[in-house]
């Protein structure tokens, strides 16, 4: 849709004016401008802009300068509030919300406010906005009005390979066909190539109008990490970091010096916890460790009431009280300009959560600090595994540390939350077969119907239909509406003659394999953190930025800004070796994304890596390429070599060696597996062993045999394949003569 605003002629320099008259500010920031100039031009729009680069100002003034009315998509009522205080505080009154908490009469206010022309803007949740009862509802409410934009905030939420996925946004682009044509703009802080394509795709954006910042660094950020023993409590340190380190690393006397132009929040995963060993995680327990040090806090949380949430919001935004504890979702929403410091008492699920997180820090361009206060990991745990095939911890059915049965790490909590959310296969199948049943039952042959589900279980149900109509087994869904009693009402249209299906079990499979690949991703995204949290000798911030695959190159001096280097002002680059070094990971990249393995170019890769002392850079590309795409040859490569050649005991990377091997042997590439074999030979023989057995079945055959007896540098991995070989010929002989034996024949042992 064609939508040239000529009063503007989207000259620079006029909305350069209306930027300074309505935000203060003198120009635009990075992507900015960009983005703005296409939504005006009526082109759906992506905008990847880091926390904190004003993503907001993006959508707000397009919508507006509109003719008619823009609805904007946010998860977060924290950050939907914080919006709507700012938009208020300039002059702009045209602005209103409607999320769950809204009763039917605030919404129709709401809704009445569009018929009378004084509102422009309009915030919902992703949750109403699912609504078919609410669409409607919208679509009567705009019969007479033009819908200019439609603006999806955290748009990475709609991805399931994001590190926030959310079923509601899946049916987003609904909306636009219900209501009536609009421009599309998203924005999110981060997205993976994958996320990005499904951003792209689902709400129907072209490659070219993507806008991304140059660089996701935050050099105003400094970064710290206290990786305590298991066995150690948090509260000692949480005391010292609010009162001695991050005071003196913000060139403050005293923590209340501090919070005399500044404020600060500390993230935690429970709103109100109550087990022996989950207590300490919760915002209660913290709260009390805070006030016990004279610091004046408060709270906040999904369990408190919509009004005290609203309460302590304003009173923590107008600087009534300076420390807010707060759980990771409720407290993305928060916007403080004045944010000096960060504190994670359990560190976040990925490092796009932990990064955007830290990110709400420092927006006013001065020095802030994050520290992540964290559990490590046991040896024992790290070196665990009742399989080769198996990487998820033993800890992931309780809330107690198996092997110190007391409280758990700061991992084996994240993993209890992945493999509460992605249960094992046989539990998926299950699921899957009683939703499945449940619909058939439910239809009673009639081609559209409608049944309710607790709220509960809402999401879960949410993402089954999504399959099943991903897999044909349902024509469409709709959630209809929430009712009084707290439970969802459904929709689904089905074929009846599509619904009897008659290969189930496969079609069901196809959904558990691809679910089973999710959850892997999160485990990849949760050892990710973990390899971050437990480094001390690699710079963090260019962890970070090699992680994102970021361009910025600190050099072997590091940021210095970060407790790796020791925090200070000056900062130091090498130049020239980066420019080697940029190139040497342009090559990786350009490796990792043929998905194909060249065994010859991938070692001769990793060799001069080694050799720059950059192998860690590449493991942690790696690491993040795998979130992404699970069976990447290339990354399985680097991220299972490089770590076993630290600690050849690490379970993990074990798995993943077994999994590429195996990979390149069913591909037929023969000789790339006896490459990777020689160079896991050259750590562990046994581990190499133990690969070549479980892959039996794939080496036996004579060309694959003949070539590793030849090509294997080991005597007993040689001898290992040939005993295979044997064993495999004399079964074979015997089964040929069990046959006849039926007949007469005697079998040979």
């Amino acid at each position: 849709m064609d939508k040239t605003y000529k009063i503007l002629d989207n000259n620079r320099e006029n909305l350069t004016y209306l930027l300074k008259k309505l935000w203060g500010f003198d120009d635009f920031r990075e992507g900015q401008f960009d983005l703005i100039k296409g939504a005006l031009m009526g082109k759906n729009m992506l905008g990847i802009l880091p926390t904190g680069a004003g993503k907001s100002i993006c959508y707000q003034l397009p919508a507006l300068l509109g003719n008619g009315v823009s609805i904007v998509v946010s998860p977060r009522q924290s950050l939907i509030r914080d919006q709507m205080t700012n938009l208020t505080r300039i002059g702009f009154e045209y602005v209103d919300y409607i999320d769950p908490s809204k009763s039917s009469d605030e919404k129709r206010e709401t809704f009445s406010r569009f018929q009378a022309g004084s509102l422009k803007i309009l915030y919902v949740s992703p949750e109403s906005l699912q609504m078919r009862e609410f669409q409607l509802e919208l679509k009567e409410a705009l019969r007479n009005i033009s819908l200019d934009y439609f603006i999806i905030d955290e748009a990475h939420c709609v991805s399931e390979w994001g590190h926030d996925f959310r079923p509601s946004y899946l049916r987003l682009l609904d909306v636009v066909t219900t209501v009536g044509p609009a421009t599309v703009i998203a924005v999110t802080a981060t997205a993976s190539p994958r996320v990005k394509e499904d951003i792209l795709n689902i709400f129907k954006i072209k490659e070219e109008n993507v806008i991304c910042s140059k660089s996701l660094d935050r050099p105003e950020i400094s970064l710290q990490v206290m990786n305590l023993p298991i066995e150690s409590g948090k509260e000692i340190p949480l005391r010292k970091a609010l009162l001695e380190d991050i005071p003196t690393i913000l060139h403050k006397k005293t923590v209340h010096e501090l919070h005399m132009k500044g404020s600060g929040v500390i993230f935690t995963i429970f709103a109100t916890a109550k087990g022996s060993t989950t207590r300490s995680y919760g915002t209660n327990y913290i709260l009390n460790e805070v006030k016990a040090s004279g610091i004046e806090s408060n709270l906040y949380h999904s369990k408190l009431s919509d009004l005290e949430r609203s309460e302590i919001q304003d009173d923590f935004k107008t600087d009534k009280f300076p420390l807010l504890v707060t759980t990771m979702g409720f407290g993305m929403g928060i916007d403080q300009s004045n944010l000096r410091y960060i504190i994670h008492m359990c560190y976040s699920n990925s490092l796009e959560a932990y990064y955007q997180e830290i990110g709400r820090a420092g927006r006013d361009g001065q020095h802030a600090h994050a520290v992540i206060i964290s559990r490590a990991r046991t040896t024992a745990c790290l070196q665990y595994q009742e399989g080769i095939d198996d990487y998820e911890p033993q800890c992931i059915y309780g809330w107690r540390c198996k092997y110190t049965n007391g409280t758990k790490c700061d991992y084996g909590m994240q993993a209890k939350f992945i493999s509460d959310n992605y249960p094992s296969a046989r539990e998926m199948t299950r699921h899957l077969n009683e939703c499945y049943q449940f619909l058939v039952q439910t239809s009673n042959g009639s081609p559209k119907f409608t049944f309710t589900i607790h709220s509960a279980h809402s999401s879960k149900y949410q993402i089954t239909l999504f399959y099943f109509q991903r897999q044909g087994i349902i024509v469409d869904y709709h959630t209809l509406r929430e009712l009084d009693d707290g439970s969802m009402e459904f929709e689904v249209e089905v074929n009846q003659s599509v619904l009897i299906v008659s290969n189930l079990e496969s079609v069901i499979e196809r959904i558990v394999t691809r679910l089973q690949s999710y959850k892997r991703q999160r485990y990849n995204m949760l050892d990710s953190i973990w390899e971050y949290v437990n480094n001390d000798t690699k710079c963090r911030r260019q962890f970070l930025m090699d992680y994102f695959q970021d361009p910025v190159s600190y050099g072997r001096e590091g940021c210095g800004f970060c407790d790796v280097e020791g925090i200070s002002e000056e900062k130091s680059i090498s130049v020239t070796r980066a420019l080697k070094i940029d190139q040497l990971l342009t090559d990786y990249h350009c490796l990792m994304a043929t998905n194909r393995f060249d065994y010859n170019k991938a070692n001769a890769l990793l060799k001069i890596m080694t050799e720059e002392n950059e192998q860690e850079r590449a493991k942690i590309r790696a690491m993040k390429y795998l979130e992404d795409n699970v069976d990447n040859p290339v990354a399985l490569y680097f991220r299972s070599l490089i770590t076993l050649k630290r600690d050849k005991s690490d379970a993990n990377a074990r798995n993943q060696a077994y999994e590429l091997v195996s990979s390149i042997f069913r591909n037929k590439g023969t000789m790339a597996a006896i490459g990777v074999l020689n160079d896991i030979i050259d750590i562990d023989e046994k581990l190499a062993e133990e690969i070549l057995m479980m892959n039996e079945p794939l080496i036996i055959k004579a060309e694959v045999a003949n070539a590793l007896m030849k090509e294997l540098k080991s005597d007993a991995a040689r001898e290992l394949v040939y005993k295979l070989f044997i064993h495999s010929k004399v079964n074979d002989l015997n089964n040929q003569l069990g046959r006849r034996h039926s007949i007469g024949f005697a079998s040979i042992g």
